[in-house]
């Protein structure tokens, strides 16, 4: 295949005049070719472990000799992380309800319900319906678990680990085996699914994610006719900025936090899935009885019941109360203490008032080893108090935090020779997450350099020129020096601190503007502690 440029774009309405006899298509999920006065054209479904680029064309020619040309734009992992990139600058601004998430807002209200054991029931947030336009997935699936058993085949460890997965799923109750249906009265939607792997992960470094963008035979896929619901969850660099102020701190998060959620029982068919262990094995089906990681409402309920949760309990845990409003990203808790004693009763209350949806913590950790000591893993199945090394990090939000020394740190690949080309220099800058700016006197020189680049327009993956690459290295070399930089998670700031001063500086050019916010903290005893709190930065239009 050739990543060509593309010299012609054919609108809808000259499609028929292009179209020639021929048609060739195999079963459900196959590609089907078209033939064109322009050649052969091709168009199918990607499995989602494969795309690797947003398809533009694909086209055959007759003409010797055989030529087979795909145009495509932006790979879609790099323009995902473009994309972070640049939000992270963005400042947090409030948003209005639109129609639809008052629609979800009010469907959540009036259809969640609470179990005897007091775990919550939701119902999935429809656009319309059910029913729902669907089409066919059945077929669908089915082509996708040949692709994912022969990719497994290929790597037992891997295998091993997806089967252990869909097991547990099993055993806990997330999932139940059922029996093929032909009722043609009731819908059912099947769900694709794959490996993603996390090395990072200090528990399993395989989650099996579950493709709810996945099409139909009709093009459109579950996520298509799920609300996605307002954002509820706090902005990041608000979350990491108040758990610096505490001397004593905890992070935990919330195990299997969607599979806590029950699905209602009149929903649970639009979450259907197929498995097998062996390609011998008959094929089996099962229904998902929990939210699903992967469809397009699943952290907005998961959020909207931990409100709730909030609201029927919050009561009798005003502490636990502050920390899920304010502390919480997602399954991530945040919180912290000047005093160790204050700080446990408000972990105690935490723990108390989760487990009264149905929720546990684990993964526990901390910049001081006693508030470690009485966590219990016999009490606590769930938690987990391994003993870090003194230069071992853990990924807080995206940010690493080495407990044993409390600092901040940053880690960047940058062992390889570096990048020549547009594509790959840019993918080496927006693998940098820096959401709250402590390194923007270096990132800032990428940003300039990544406009330069967009301006002289050059493709993907030519080689750039030697003066572009000579202001290049020094950047890349300084994102290596990034692994030696490190910042003090606490500010110094106590209860008892004798003044807290907010310092702000800005300053301009015509290639960029920045500023930045350090807070300075004088204790009873005259001690000075300053500390940069956020960098902020824009390159000129």
């Amino acid at each position: 295949m050739s990543a060509d440029p593309i010299n012609i774009i054919v609108g809808a309405d000259l499609y028929g005049v292009l179209i020639v006899d021929g048609l060739r298509k195999g079963t459900v999920g196959q590609p089907i070719a078209q033939n064109s006065v322009l050649g052969w054209v091709i168009s199918g479904p990607i499995p989602p472990s494969k795309v690797e680029s947003h398809i533009t064309s694909v086209a055959a020619s007759e003409q010797p000799p055989l030529r087979v040309s795909a145009h495509h734009c932006l790979n879609l992992s790099l323009d995902q992380e473009l994309r972070k990139f640049w939000e992270v600058e963005e400042l947090p601004h409030k948003t209005h309800l639109n129609p639809e998430d008052a629609q979800c807002e009010e469907h959540f209200r009036r259809t969640h319900s609470r179990c005897p054991d007091g775990r919550y029931m939701v119902r999935l947030p429809f656009r319309a319906g059910p029913l729902i336009e669907i089409g066919h997935s059945r077929g669908v699936a089915e082509h996708h678990l040949k692709g994912l058993t022969r990719r497994l085949d290929a790597h037992p460890e891997q295998k091993r680990e997806y089967s252990e997965f869909l097991r547990e799923y099993e055993t806990l109750g997330h999932m139940i085996e059922v029996p093929a249906s032909d009722d043609a009265e009731e819908q059912r939607v099947y769900i694709p699914h794959h490996a993603v792997m996390r090395e990072s992960s200090a528990t399993s470094h395989l989650r099996v994610v579950f493709n709810a963008s996945c099409a139909t035979s009709n093009g459109s896929s579950l996520n298509d006719h799920l609300l996605v619901g307002p954002k509820l969850q706090p902005d990041l660099p608000a979350i990491i900025l108040r758990w610096r102020l505490f001397k004593y701190v905890y992070t935990a998060d919330m195990t299997k936090m969607y599979r806590q959620i029950r699905v209602d029982p009149r929903d649970v068919t639009y979450q259907r899935i197929l498995w097998r262990e062996r390609p011998t094995d008959p094929l089996c089906e099962y229904i998902l009885l929990t939210v699903t990681y992967g469809t397009a409402a699943a952290p907005y309920l998961a959020l909207c019941v931990l409100d709730q949760l909030v609201n029927d309990e919050g009561q009798a845990f005003p502490l636990a109360v502050f920390i899920l409003q304010k502390g919480k990203y997602i399954d991530e808790t945040l919180f912290g203490a000047h005093r160790l004693e204050d700080l446990r009763i408000a972990r105690d209350q935490l723990i108390a008032l989760l487990r009264k949806g149905g929720f546990e913590l684990r993964k526990w950790a901390s910049n001081n080893s006693e508030l470690l000591s009485d966590i219990d893993p016999a009490n606590h199945g769930l938690a987990c108090n391994k003993i870090l090394k003194t230069d071992e990090s853990l990924k807080i939000l995206g940010v690493s935090w080495n407990p044993a020394r409390d600092i901040f740190q940053f880690q960047t690949a940058t062992d390889a020779p570096a990048p020549q080309t547009k594509r790959s220099i840019l993918s080496a800058i927006a693998k940098l997450f820096d959401p709250l700016g402590w390194v923007t006197p270096v990132t800032i020189t990428a940003k300039i350099l990544m406009q330069r680049l967009w301006r002289l327009k050059f493709e993907w993956d030519d080689t750039l020129p030697h003066d572009i690459l000579r202001e290049w290295k020094p950047i890349y070399n300084q994102l290596s020096a990034l692994n030696e930089l490190h910042l003090p998670r606490w500010t110094g700031q106590e209860s008892d601190s004798d003044r807290c001063e907010l310092h702000g500086f800005a300053d301009a050019s015509n290639v960029a503007y920045a500023a930045a916010v350090y807070l300075r903290v004088i204790s009873k005893s005259g001690r000075i502690t300053i500390s940069l709190l956020m960098g902020k930065s824009k390159v000129a239009p």
